[in-house]
């Protein structure tokens, strides 16, 4: 307290009583006052000191005016944690209150000193919207951003698209894809594989494959990750031998597959009750036994009603120093019931307990 009263006496306010009480905390004064403090400190912590005890003064929340000075404050210092917090209050206001996404783009521009500060706050802002599920809203906010000249970090461009696309909104996604392209924001593989993944989903491999082969176009390198959605998704469709194709070519193209990826090859083979081939391709890929290649094996036992293997493919688990999950326990539980052997079922349910 004696630090605030001996800057803002600097800053020429009277603090001559033991208290902030008598100051006019009107919203003009305690941004100035947040501004003398930080400006004068550098302390986002003893700014936000003020903004709680002056709250306590005025006896009321703060202006949403006053709280956008005080997120850019927690922003510089890095205090983006705390930061966060006062955004998605800010957001759920808006909300509720009808707010409008735009009139906080306003306060935040006409509250902050630096540039770089506002465009990380704008950009938690979309965040926050799409976070509470306001992907409209995150929407146009981006598009009010253009207006300064701003654009969200490629990481919340990220979390837009992928949400645009969750909610099956393929040419919003297109359309903002062109947007950021066209204000400097470089393709990239995660972007492409968000719209492969897409494809994919909703079964249109074609397409999927298409954009793959177009990332060599726009000077992107396929990864591992995007060619593991395709590959998956052939699995999903009993198309093995496509799947294994695929898997043998991009280790000639140099890409390593990794354990997800060689797993999910195995998991289509077993499921199609193509143990030999699946075996093959562990040998083959060296793959090391992982919980994922077990528990598809459970999974496909279980559902044959072949019990006796099940149960001592669950014991090897052990054995190699593998903890089975929640999949292992209630598939192999539910095995046991579908066979009407309780008693082995509440062994289990009793060992799952235990862990």
């Amino acid at each position: 307290m004696s630090m605030i009263k001996s800057i803002l006496s600097k800053r020429g306010w009277n603090t001559n009583h033991d208290h902030l009480c008598t100051i006019e905390l009107n919203e003009l004064n305690v941004i100035r006052i947040l501004t003398d403090l930080f400006d004068e400190s550098l302390d986002a912590e003893l700014a936000l000191y003020f903004f709680k005890l002056s709250e306590c003064c005025i006896g009321s929340l703060h202006s949403l005016k006053s709280v956008c000075k005080m997120i850019h404050i927690l922003v510089s210092r890095n205090m983006n944690h705390i930061a966060v917090d006062f955004i998605l209050h800010l957001v759920r206001i808006s909300c509720s209150k009808e707010v409008s996404e735009d009139l906080l783009l306003k306060l935040f521009y006409e509250t902050h000193n630096d540039r770089m500060v506002l465009q990380t706050v704008c950009s938690m802002l979309v965040d926050c919207y799409i976070k509470e599920n306001k992907v409209s809203l995150a929407l146009e906010l981006t598009c009010q951003m253009k207006s300064f000249n701003m654009i969200p970090s490629i990481g919340v461009c990220n979390l837009l698209l992928k949400a645009l696309l969750g909610l099956n909104q393929l040419d919003l996604a297109w359309d903002f894809l062109d947007q950021i392209l066209r204000q400097g924001i470089g393709l990239n593989v995660s972007i492409v594989s968000l719209f492969i993944d897409k494809y994919c989903s909703k079964g249109h491999l074609l397409s999927a494959w298409t954009l793959l082969m177009d990332m060599k176009n726009y000077g992107i390198k396929p990864d591992v990750v995007a060619y593991t959605i395709i590959i998956d998704s052939l699995c999903k469709m009993s198309c093995l031998g496509e799947a294994t194709s695929m898997l043998f070519k991009i280790t000639r193209l140099g890409i390593s597959p990794d354990s997800v990826l060689v797993s999910s090859v195995v998991e289509g083979y077993w499921k199609a009750g193509k143990p030999k081939e699946a075996v093959n391709v562990i040998n083959y890929f060296n793959l090391k036994p992982n919980i994922f290649v077990y528990n598809s094996f459970i999974t496909k036992l279980c559902a044959d009603g072949d019990m006796v293997k099940a149960s001592l493919m669950f014991q090897e688990m052990f054995e190699l120093g593998l903890l089975p999950d929640c999949v292992s326990y209630t598939t192999i539980i539910g095995g046991y019931c579908k066979d009407l052997n309780m008693n082995r079922a509440f062994q289990y349910f009793g060992k799952m307990l235990k862990c």
